[in-house]
């Protein structure tokens, strides 16, 4: 990296926002696994619960749009509770909403224009 091997040291927000940038890089590009790496990356170095959350909002697209319904659910609900939100905690409610989630999005991708199909 362009900030050498003490980046995270000496400017952890620029490494951020960088790690960022490359992640989103990644996954906008269909380079999915490199995604996912540096989603890890960033999760270690997160500063803050809202910059752990916002890490796992962009994982949770990410699982969507690779058709990883549960690991999506899962990463947002991770997500929420990092925000405070516990109302999924409850195994019977998670359980419903990781059923019909898949469901639900596949509803609203059926009246998009064919290129922008998930199949």
């Amino acid at each position: 990296m362009l900030l050498g091997g003490r980046g995270w040291d000496d400017q952890p927000q620029l490494m951020f926002s960088l790690a960022w940038g490359a992640a989103a890089c990644a996954y906008l590009t269909g380079r999915f696994d490199d995604a996912e790496k540096l989603f890890a990356l960033l999760r270690r170095h997160a500063s803050s619960p809202l910059d752990r959350a916002s890490v796992r909002d962009l994982e949770t697209v990410l699982y969507v749009t690779m058709g990883r319904f549960t690991d999506a659910v899962r990463v947002g609900c991770e997500g929420l509770r990092l925000l405070g939100e516990h109302s999924l905690d409850n195994p019977d409610r998670l359980a419903v909403f990781a059923e019909n989630a898949p469901r639900s999005i596949g509803c609203s991708m059926r009246g998009m224009p064919s290129r922008w199909s998930m199949s």
